[in-house]
């Protein structure tokens, strides 16, 4: 039986179907970009996937990867901030949630884990290239279209 490697982990959730496309309605009727995905390469809006880091670990662990159902529906959005990151703004939707908040605490204490961000800041991103200078003005995203559906744990890229 094949051990499983000691590496940094990411820890995501993903949003279901239905929450994909309601955001995904959501960003185009606010004219959001979403013509680039997190590592800049190119996609069509349609290929932008909606999702939540819990974990981008600073430490090596050593935990399964793999993909789980889960049910997050607590998730109210509170609003949106920037994101800078190598030149490029990157358009956030700050959001709470406790259930998100239980996975980050139970996976960071059952394995030791570390981030690489100081503050953790539960969010969805809304665009890799926002162009504005200022946050958007819009109504936020309603919480109860905002499921995730999907725990995915991976090694960092």
């Amino acid at each position: 039986m094949q051990q499983d490697p000691i590496e940094k982990k990411y820890i995501e959730v993903i949003y279901s179907p239905e929450s994909q496309g309601y955001l995904l309605q959501y960003c185009l009727d606010n004219n959001f970009d979403l013509t680039s995905s997190w590592n800049g390469r190119l996609i069509t809006p349609e290929e932008f996937q909606f999702h939540t880091t819990i974990w981008y670990t600073a430490n090596e662990v050593q935990i399964t990867n793999g993909t789980t159902s889960v049910i997050i529906n607590d998730i109210k959005p509170t609003g949106f901030t920037l994101f800078n990151e190598n030149g490029l703004s990157i358009l956030v939707l700050e959001i709470e949630s406790e259930q998100l908040r239980f996975i980050r605490t139970a996976f960071g204490e059952q394995y030791g884990l570390h981030g690489t961000f100081p503050v953790y800041t539960p969010h969805i991103t809304l665009s890799y290239r926002y162009k504005q200078e200022h946050l958007p003005q819009v109504d936020l995203p309603v919480g109860n279209m905002l499921i995730a559906d999907t725990l995915h744990i991976t090694g960092q890229q």
